[in-house]
């Protein structure tokens, strides 16, 4: 099994895979099942968004439509608490991945096959990668699943869409934490430091609009990739979708240089 990195990096996170994957069904099956409640009321809400400062109404996903699925789940799901979910996830998985496990002690015990370096982590940012996406398709099959029960008219194409970029934004900053692990040789700041990133980021990305110095430096965010062309509503935008892909393939690849030539504690 040590001779397969990735699929000893998978085993030894099956029970957390397991909890996560509750957890996201029962938070997705909830929000789904509040639409027809926020259907009957999305007029009154939407005239509350709209009374709100700019500077509030931005959180809400700005220009807000309570009253189409599309609108609901990008305000309710897409906007905040999907990605705040996911990136939880994939930044301590890549936190742990290596630093984690220098930090433990049980990274030794790989490093002693004849496995070279690079590719241990490489196999464990696939690892990484496989679960992030396999927890995408589990949100996307409990909102494909659950939309047709509660009359939610939105097909299961443009969901996928919609998680695919969720689980790339996740990946992206997951393989930032890898890099400052590999680096650093440290958990704790692998996850300070990327989730501090992170964070920036979205907040340069929702204040753009009612912040022009942001507005100039918006295309620096993953977010704005993430969430610009409302691939809910239009689908995939292949240019964003390949910055998140390059994005995520030079910081892995990092990953794999610096890991090499550090020397590790253990």
């Amino acid at each position: 099994m040590l001779r397969n990195v990735f699929l000893k990096t998978l085993r030894d996170r099956l029970r957390s895979l397991f909890w996560w994957t509750v957890g996201l069904v029962a938070f997705v099956v909830s929000t789904v099942a509040f639409w027809p409640t926020v259907q009957d009321s999305a007029a009154e809400l939407n005239r509350l968004v709209e009374n709100l400062p700019a500077a509030l109404r931005v959180f809400s996903g700005g220009e807000l439509d309570l009253a189409s699925p599309e609108g609901y789940l990008g305000a309710r799901l897409f906007s905040f608490l999907g990605p705040v979910l996911l990136l939880v996830f994939s930044i301590g998985f890549g936190a742990r991945t290596i630093a984690g496990e220098e930090r433990d002690g049980t990274l030794e015990l790989i490093l002693a096959t004849p496995l070279a370096r690079w590719r241990i982590v490489a196999e464990k940012f696939a690892a990484l990668v496989a679960a992030t996406a396999g927890l995408g398709v589990v949100m996307w099959a409990s909102l494909a699943l659950g939309a047709a029960p509660v009359g939610m008219e939105i097909g299961p194409g443009r969901l996928a869409g919609a998680t695919a970029m969720l689980v790339l934004l996740a990946v992206a900053f997951g393989a930032l934490a890898l890099l400052v692990g590999a680096i650093a040789g440290s958990r704790g700041l692998a996850m300070g430091v990327t989730t501090s990133v992170a964070f920036a980021s979205y907040l340069v990305d929702v204040y753009a609009p009612v912040s022009e110095p942001l507005e100039q430096i918006q295309a620096l965010s993953p977010f704005y990739y993430y969430d610009a062309a409302e691939p809910l509503r239009n689908g995939l935008a292949p240019a964003h979708l390949a910055f998140l892909v390059v994005v995520t393939a030079l910081l892995a690849a990092f990953a794999l240089v610096a890991f090499e030539r550090r020397d590790v504690t253990v």
